[in-house]
This record gives C-alpha cells, sequence and structure tokens, in this order.
C-alpha cells in the first residue's frame, strides 16, 4: 500500500530531475553560442587597418592628389570603417642612409603598437624606401605601389604580395606637345628643383630628350634657387618655351609647393608654360596630354579595397595609368597667341570665355534702345547741373588747400602784382615781419622789402617775366627784411611767378634766417678759438720737448759716450745705447719743430717755407721745388703761422695719398696779399664726389685757418692730374 502511493510521486521528481537538467543544459549551450556569436561578431568589427607612406611631409602636388584622391575612395568605397593612418618621410630633406635607419627604427617601433593589414608607399621615394627595407618593416603586409613611374619601381618588389599602380611618362612626348602647338620653339627651359628625386628625373629627362637637341637648345634650371628660376623665365628669348616638371625644393633647400611655384612662374613668365599632370589645368600651363594623378589615386583604392577583403596581392597585374587625350586652356592660347588650327585632332579646350555681346547679345539690344530715349533726357537736364556742381566743389577744394598750404607754411608767402603792390599774405608773414594782413595788402612791396635793395629785388621781376618760373636771389651780398618796428635781419628770399587768367602776379617766399645766421658766426668764433688754443699747446709742448726732454738726452747721450771709452769690455754696447740716445734725441727736436716752428719765429716765413720743404724732401724722398719770392717785412704771426700750417698739410696729403713723382711750393705777393700754391704730379682725386662721401679733416682745417685771417683757399684737382692747393691772405687784416 505504501509502495504503491509513493512511487507516483518518485516518478513526478525524477521527471522534474531530468527537465531541470535538460533546461540547464540548453541555457549552458544558449550562453555558450551567444558569447561565441559576439566574439565572432566583435572580430568582424575590428577595422582594417591601412599605412599610408608618404614621400613628402608637406603639401607636394602631384603626390597631395594621388594621397587625396587614395584616401577619398578607400573610405566612401570600403563599405566598413577604415583605420587609417599616415607617415612622412620627407625624403626631399631627409634622404641619406643615416636618416633612412633613424626612419626604419622609427616604424619598426610604431609597429608594436599597430601593425597595418595594407601599406600604401606613394611617390617614388616612399616606395623606393618600403621596397628597400621591406624585410624588415612588413615581410608579409601586401603593398600597393602607387604615384610613381615604372622606372623608378625596384628590381623585385613586386615578387612577393604587392601591386604597382603608376605611370609610365613619356618623356619625349612632352616635347613634341610643345613642338605641336608651337612649332617655331627653339628653346625651351626645364624647370626642376635639386631634390634627390628632381636630380634623377633631370638626368632621365636629358637622356630622353637627347634626340631633339639639333632642334630646340635646353636650359635647365635646376642649379638656381626659385628666385633665381623666377628672374631666368621672365627674360626668356623669343620662341621659348617653359617646361614645369617637378618643383619640389630648389638648390638652396627651400622647400616649394608645386602648384604655388607654377602659379608664380605663370605671372612672371615671358613664355608659355607646359607640365605633366591633369590637376595642373588652369594653373597656367597650356596643357597637352597630361597624365591622371587623380584617377591613379582612385585605382589604387580599388586594388586596396579588394586586398583588404582577402585578394592576394601578387594577382593584380601591374596598371599602368595613361595620359589623358590632348587639352588645352583657351586662355593661355589666347596669351601666348597659339592658333587652335594647330592643336591635335580631337583636343579639348576648356575655360573657353563668352564675350559680354554673345551672352547678353539680347538683353543688350532692347536695354540699350530703351535706355537712349530716357538718357537722352536726363543728360540734358543733368550736364548742366552736374557741372555746375563739380566746378564748385573744385573750387571750394581748391580755396580750402590754398589755404591750408599758406597757414601751415613757415614761411612768409606775399603775392605781389606787376606793380609791385602786395595781394595777399600769410600767418607766417605776420609772425616774420609784424605785420597784420591788412596792413600789407595794396602796400608797395618795399615795406617789408626796403631800399636800398628793392631795386635789387625788384630785378626778379623783369626774370620772371622772361620765363624764370623759380629763381633764387643771389646779389653776391645779404639779402635783408624789415620789420614793423623798423629792424632788419637776414633772410632767405624766392621768387615765382604765377599766371592768371588775364594778368601776372608773383609770390615771394621768405625765411627768417637769423638765428642760423647767429649760428654760423658762434660756430666761427669757436673753430678760431679752437685753433689758437691748439696751437698755444702746440708751442708749450714743442718748448717743453726742446728745452726740457732734449736736453736730457743730450746729456745722457754725453754720458754714454764718456762710458764707452772708460769701459772697454762693454764699450761696444755702450756706443749703441748712446746711438739710440742720439737718434731719439733727433726725433724729439724733429717732434718738437713739428709741434711749433721755432724757425717761423726767428727767421721768418719765408726760411722756415725752405726749410720745411728741405725737411719734407729728406724725409719723404719726393723732391721739392721751393720757389719764393721777396715778401714785406712785418708780416703778423698768425698770417705766416696759417700759410705755413697750410703748406705743412698740403705736403702730409702728398706724401700720404698722392703718390706723387715731385711736387712745388711758392710763395708770392698777390692783390694786396700774400699767394700760397702747392702743387703735386699725383694721382689727384675727384672734388665732387671723393670729398662728399669721406670728409677730410685736413682739408677743413685748412680752409678754417685761411678764413680766420680773411683768406680764401682754392683747391683743384682731376683723378690722374695732380692737386694744387693755393691759398690767398691779405696783409692789411688783421688775424681773427
Amino acid at each position: 500500500m505504501s509502495f504503491t502511493s509513493s512511487g507516483p510521486r518518485a516518478v513526478h521528481l525524477w521527471r522534474d530531475l531530468l527537465q531541470g537538467f535538460i533546461f540547464g543544459r540548453t541555457l549552458a549551450w544558449s550562453l555558450g553560442w551567444l558569447l561565441a556569436f559576439g566574439n565572432l561578431h566583435a572580430a568582424s568589427t575590428v577595422p582594417k587597418r591601412v599605412l599610408v607612406v608618404h614621400s613628402f611631409v608637406n603639401a607636394a602636388p602631384p603626390f597631395t592628389t594621388h594621397s587625396t584622391a587614395f584616401e577619398t575612395e578607400l573610405t566612401e568605397k570600403m563599405g566598413e570603417r577604415v583605420d587609417l593612418d599616415e607617415v612622412s618621410l620627407d625624403m626631399a630633406r631627409y634622404g641619406d642612409i643615416d636618416m633612412q635607419e633613424a626612419l626604419v627604427d622609427y616604424l619598426q617601433k610604431r609597429q608594436v603598437r599597430w601593425q597595418p593589414d595594407l601599406v600604401v608607399p606613394i611617390g617614388s621615394p616612399a616606395g623606393i624606401f618600403v621596397a628597400q627595407h621591406r624585410s624588415r618593416l612588413y615581410p608579409e603586409i601586401p603593398i600597393v605601389y602607387t604615384g610613381l613611374d615604372k622606372r623608378r619601381l625596384p628590381a623585385g618588389a613586386l615578387e612577393n604580395n604587392a601591386v604597382f599602380v603608376g605611370e609610365d611618362f613619356n618623356v619625349r612626348g612632352f616635347v613634341e606637345d610643345i613642338l605641336q602647338v608651337a612649332p617655331g620653339t627653339t628653346y625651351i627651359a626645364m624647370v626642376l628643383g635639386a631634390s634627390e628625386l628632381e636630380r634623377y628625373w633631370a638626368d632621365a629627362f636629358r637622356s630622353e630628350l637627347a634626340p631633339f637637341t639639333n632642334r630646340v637648345n635646353f636650359t635647365w634650371l635646376n642649379e638656381l634657387s626659385f628666385d633665381q628660376m623666377l628672374e631666368r623665365v621672365s627674360k626668356l628669348p623669343p620662341r621659348s618655351f617653359i617646361f614645369l616638371a617637378l618643383l619640389m625644393r630648389d638648390i638652396t633647400g627651400v622647400t616649394l609647393n608645386g602648384d604655388e611655384a607654377l602659379k608664380r612662374i605663370h605671372a612672371v613668365a615671358n613664355a608659355p608654360v607646359n607640365s605633366i599632370f591633369q590637376n595642373q589645368m588652369g594653373l597656367g600651363i597650356v596643357g597637352g596630354r597630361l597624365y591622371q594623378a587623380e584617377l591613379e589615386g582612385v585605382e589604387s583604392a580599388r586594388a586596396a579595397i579588394r586586398i583588404l577583403k582577402g585578394e592576394p596581392a601578387s594577382s593584380f597585374p601591374p596598371r599602368i595609368i595613361g595620359p589623358l587625350p590632348p587639352r588645352y586652356d583657351w586662355r593661355e592660347l589666347q596669351r601666348w597667341n597659339i592658333s587652335e588650327d594647330l592643336l591635335p585632332r580631337g583636343s579639348t579646350v576648356f575655360f573657353r570665355e563668352q564675350t559680354v555681346w554673345q551672352r547678353y547679345r539680347h538683353w543688350f539690344i532692347g536695354g540699350v534702345s530703351l535706355c537712349i530715349l530716357q538718357g537722352v533726357f536726363i543728360f540734358v537736364l543733368l550736364v548742366n547741373q552736374g557741372s555746375r556742381r563739380r566746378a564748385e566743389q573744385s573750387l571750394r577744394e581748391n580755396r580750402n588747400r590754398l589755404r591750408a598750404i599758406l597757414n601751415t607754411a613757415v614761411e612768409a608767402i606775399i603775392t605781389v602784382t606787376e606793380g609791385g603792390l602786395i595781394e595777399s599774405t600769410n600767418l607766417a608773414t605776420r609772425k616774420i615781419f609784424g605785420y597784420h594782413s591788412s596792413e600789407l595788402i595794396g602796400r608797395d612791396i618795399s615795406l617789408v622789402l626796403p631800399p636800398p635793395r628793392h631795386e635789387e629785388h625788384a630785378r626778379l621781376l623783369p626774370d620772371a617775366r622772361a620765363g624764370f618760373l623759380s629763381k633764387r636771389i643771389d646779389l653776391g651780398h645779404e639779402v635783408r627784411g624789415r620789420r614793423k618796428d623798423g629792424s632788419r635781419f637776414p633772410i632767405d628770399l624766392a621768387v615765382s611767378e604765377i599766371m592768371l587768367a588775364d594778368r601776372r602776379a608773383f609770390t615771394f617766399f621768405v625765411r627768417d634766417i637769423t638765428e642760423r645766421r647767429q649760428a654760423e658766426r658762434t660756430a666761427r668764433d669757436l673753430s678760431g678759438r679752437l685753433i689758437h688754443a691748439q696751437e698755444a699747446e702746440r708751442a708749450r709742448l714743442a718748448r717743453e720737448l726742446h728745452d726740457d726732454i732734449t736736453q736730457r738726452l743730450a746729456r745722457l747721450a754725453i754720458d754714454a759716450g764718456r762710458a764707452a771709452m772708460a769701459d772697454t769690455t762693454n764699450g761696444e754696447l755702450i756706443r749703441d745705447v748712446r746711438d739710440g740716445l742720439i737718434r731719439l734725441s733727433e726725433d724729439v727736436h724733429s717732434l718738437s719743430y713739428q709741434l711749433h716752428p721755432a724757425l717761423l719765429e726767428d727767421l721768418g716765413l719765408a726760411d722756415a717755407l725752405k726749410a720745411e720743404c728741405e725737411r719734407f724732401a729728406q724725409q719723404e724722398l719726393i723732391p721739392i721745388k721751393s720757389s719764393v719770392e721777396t715778401i714785406p717785412r712785418g708780416i703778423p704771426f698768425d698770417t705766416g703761422l696759417c700759410l705755413f700750417r697750410v703748406t705743412q698739410e698740403a705736403l702730409r696729403n702728398v706724401a700720404r695719398h698722392a703718390r706723387a713723382r715731385a711736387a712745388a711750393v711758392s710763395l708770392r705777393s698777390a692783390k694786396g696779399g700774400l699767394e700760397l700754391a702747392v702743387t703735386d704730379s699725383g694721382v689727384g682725386f675727384n672734388l665732387h664726389n671723393g670729398h662728399r662721401h669721406r670728409p677730410s679733416l685736413g682739408l677743413a682745417s685748412m680752409r678754417e685757418r685761411v678764413r680766420l685771417v680773411g683768406g680764401v683757399l682754392d683747391i683743384e684737382s682731376a683723378p690722374g692730374h695732380g692737386t694744387s692747393v693755393v691759398a690767398w691772405v691779405p696783409l692789411n687784416v688783421a688775424s681773427a
């Protein structure tokens, strides 16, 4: 009974346990499948990693055109997210082996954290770098070489999981395109840079273009700076053409943007310009068979997408992107007078501009017809009104301008009629002369330019009427004006003629130079005192040297001579000391004489000059011909000293600068005074240019000395004709 009653419960218990076991296993399997699917989905959403290796660090067309087209096409057409990274090698600047090793080390370290699924080198420097170091950097990673000519692809680069999408430049075709549109071309300037890549293409172009050298003269500008290139292309001979191959870095190391460089060349060129790539159309080139840098980037992106989705790179044949059919820029054809008849058959002409007439002919005809009817009536009404307004405005502007000029001028400006009556004055006239304008208008000019000078000033009016529109007064003596208080003062005066509608008038420009004359007198007085003080100090030093130093040296020489006679052992040495003391004493005596010529006081000017000439000839080994005529006795000391110093300075210049073989000094009586002349047969100099740029203190000193005694100094010289210094001083004028 109990067995029977417990059986159903046991069955239910085992059924519940079995159902729980099955549910648990089912739940575990479900969780396992969910986790596996989640991991698979996560793995499938990891973006593909693409490393773009740029040849150059900055914007460098056409390589930037390749890279932009590649990246745009890849991200738009991949269908999933792409982790795109870029590395710039800047091979235009860092192309040496050491820098490349540093780049290899850098790329190896960055791969520790970021391993690419595809490597895309753009440009031949990047392509060569990746190919050379692939075994160390990307031995198993697929490579897409793009943006380079097949000539630059290293041997064996495509043997291991790599594909090539690039160009095969027809170098001769570039020149053929030029000769097609300009068959008379005899001179082509080849513009290239100086980087390693550009040097390669310079050599390649030279080799490829050799067959054309019997017809065209090629000039290569790759050894010039960009500024020098601009200068050369602006001065090309007739029948020239400019071909810009590649310009990224000039010979001075300056990195250039190829498109911007093309624009600058186009702006200054005196000959047509051509280049290689489609993207340069519209930047200043004439055109031709242009290569498709953008299409090359698109095609390389399409190959990259297929590789990232599983296709092996080695299954792709090399893809050569050829040039477009001929295309030309209409604006450049017009600029250089190139006929469209010369273009190849099937050419496309871009940027053709219609004339305004072609675009708006119908509107123009209708509008002009209507406007003519209205314009006739409006024109008649407005022409008189407009003319009157313009005349009034011009008159107001002229009056305001003239008033501003007159009132701000520092010179007194006085307008005078032909009869000498004052018509107008400015504010400066009141400040200088003290008269209000109302006190001067209608009065004679002699009120401010008084007799006896007025008649001399008046001579300017006939001169002006004779055609001198502007004449500076130069009467041989100081011009003076008169103030309202009667005082007279020095002025600078100029007069000019004014042609009015029905008569003539004259404008006097007056400047008060009182302060300037006072400053000149002060400067002359100071100069004279300085020269007198200098001579006094020279005399004192000369006396000290002569009376003290020379005597002591003489005594030492005598003592040394006695010691030499007493000491037979060191006699030779002591005699050398004595001789040195004697020479030193003579030098000190000569210095004393140069500081203050005692002969001038003892023997007079004539003998002093002769002695100075003899001393100079003996010391400088230059023959001196001296000629001193009979001169009056009792010449003032300052006058004699002046002529003596002038002689010294002139002879000093002969020794220092003239390179003369002979010189002459003469002194004679002339015109109530004495005339001194010092001449030489040396190289001479240009008085008008040389001393304006190299002021001479010696010449200035001579002029000031002669001026202080009331004399005149005249210097004549010319290159190759020697120099003549002539000083005349009066004998009846006291020294200043």
